[in-house]
């Protein structure tokens, strides 16, 4: 009989549970009541059949402009904003990016058409990547972690630390083995969820870059016996690099998200003051982090030091800059020259990359075990360089209970709605309802289980647009057997999109 081992159920929330039906966002909701508000105008100050049919359409319109999509999670109307959103952008040349430190001294303009041109150049020029506004580099002496604050536009400030990990040890493992590994990590997230706790949240970075054996070639010129057979160096030179084209290098990363809280303040205070004193107080969260992650197999956690994140995040844009090259970037040099195109975003008109998120709608509603997403990570016949990136926003267990028990009864009164009125269940509602249902039975009272929301987004990266494209599909059929039922490739806004998969947690709503 075969082993299944610990298994956990993901995906189920197939639909939204919205104010008015259907699966609305807050927008939505607001989009709802707007019109409800305009059709009751309508209908009293009009009147009669007109004043009727007005504020029927009207409501109508908004129904169906606000409903989203199960696949995609975007409403029709959020859909024709983004391509209007797109339009403007190209038009305003906002789709270009040149950072300050790449920039060049301009002539000084003397015609109307050159002062124009250089208002042109000075739009693309910026300091900040598009979807990663409002960075503060913070660090303490010369080799301390690199801290980074964030004033993301229109949401709360925190903090963010990342730690490089080895991952778990190579070889052949159990499935038990596995198993408690994940326990162990389990119960790192449900240190964090604590009520006293000061990490709102963790993110888990996977890089996978084809092999370079330019290293290891090296490597063997150094070493390889002068009097060796020509035949045997040569045999070996050969054996390199057909190994080359097949091989992986992985690096994971662990990121931690500091929310800016009156508790966070309170404890900091301890250390100092100002930004030294949050520095200190996050360096002692991640060691403590550190040690938690050892236990579940993720062995040499070590905090990345600003030279070494800054290079990290070139990588991440040009895979040809090496990861660990640290000598020639600094924190206010790692950005790269970028051109959003509809399909993608070009860094320096040499690296192509897409972006793509995983719909918690389109995860199976099975349960899956320990090693689900192991397909995007090994065993894809053609290289492809990609990032996975995996967030958790953990909750203490009495809100994710309040908020089960909440969902379980909209779903059961949906189900029973539809019951009464003779409507014949396609699935979704029972779907729904399990997913609810065992998210309520999994917190109860004493179990040491809390609660968390999770965002995964992959980003794949080509030196052409043919070859990210191929990459792309190559990626969406490993998604397939990882029981991933679609990705949304966040086509004109993958600029915007990228930071999402670098150590810095963009692209997840948390109620901080």
């Amino acid at each position: 009989m075969a082993v299944v081992g610990r298994t956990a159920r993901l995906g189920g929330e197939v639909r939204g549970r919205g104010l008015f039906g259907g699966s609305r966002s807050r927008a939505g909701n607001v989009v709802m009541l707007v019109a409800l508000a305009v059709g009751l105008v309508f209908a009293l100050s009009v009147g009669g059949l007109v004043g009727v049919v007005t504020a029927a359409v009207v409501v109508a319109g908004a129904y169906v402009a606000s409903r989203q999509s199960p696949t995609t999670g975007r409403s029709p109307g959020w859909e024709v904003l983004l391509a209007l959103r797109w339009r403007a952008k190209v038009r305003r040349r906002e789709v270009e990016l040149l950072p300050v430190h790449l920039a060049q001294p301009q002539p000084v303009a003397r015609t109307r058409a050159e002062r124009r041109q250089l208002m042109q150049w000075a739009k693309t020029v910026r300091d900040e990547a598009p979807g990663l506004e409002g960075v503060q580099w913070l660090t303490v002496g010369q080799d301390g972690p690199a801290v980074l604050l964030h004033h993301p536009p229109g949401a709360k400030p925190y903090l963010s630390v990342c730690l490089e990990v080895a991952g778990q040890p190579p070889g052949l493992r159990a499935q038990r083995d596995y198993d408690r590994a994940a326990e162990a990590y389990g119960r790192l997230l449900a240190r964090l969820a604590r009520e006293d706790g000061l990490i709102g949240g963790i993110q888990s970075i996977t890089r996978i870059v084809p092999l370079d054996s330019a290293e290891h070639e090296r490597w063997a010129a150094d070493h390889i016996d002068v009097d060796a057979p020509a035949g045997l160096a040569e045999s070996y030179a050969e054996l390199v690099h057909m190994t080359a084209g097949v091989s992986e290098m992985v690096r994971h990363f662990l990121v931690l998200r500091f929310p800016l809280t009156l508790r966070f303040a309170r404890e900091a205070s301890v250390y100092g003051e100002g930004d030294e004193s949050w520095v200190r107080l996050v360096t002692m969260q991640a060691e403590w982090v550190s040690s938690l992650a050892a236990a579940a197999d993720l062995r040499n956690p070590r905090l990345l030091t600003p030279h070494r994140l800054a290079a990290l995040l070139r990588h991440l844009q040009h895979p040809g800059y090496p990861l660990d090259q640290t000598v020639d970037v600094t924190p206010t040099t790692w950005l790269r020259r970028q051109r959003a195109e509809r399909r993608a975003v070009v860094v320096d008109d040499e690296w192509w990359h897409r972006v793509a998120v995983i719909p918690r709608s389109g995860v199976t509603p099975e349960p899956v075990h320990t090693r689900w997403i192991a397909p995007l990570l090994h065993g894809i016949d053609t290289p492809v360089v990609r990032t996975i990136s995996l967030m958790v926003a953990v909750q203490p267990a009495a809100q994710a209970r309040r908020r089960a028990r909440e969902d379980v009864t909209v779903d059961q009164g949906i189900r029973d709605e539809a019951l009464r009125r003779g409507a014949v269940d396609d699935g979704t509602q029972a779907v729904q309802l399990s997913s609810s249902a065992q998210r309520l039975a999994d917190l109860q009272p004493g179990s040491g289980i809390h609660g968390a929301y999770w965002s995964g987004f992959v980003s794949v990266s080509a030196t052409d647009r043919d070859t990210v494209m191929r990459a792309s599909t190559t990626i969406t059929d490993a998604a397939g057997e990882c029981g991933i039922g679609h990705l949304d490739w966040l086509d004109g806004r993958h600029a915007e999109a990228l930071p999402t998969t670098w150590p810095v947690w963009r692209g997840m709503e948390v109620q901080g």
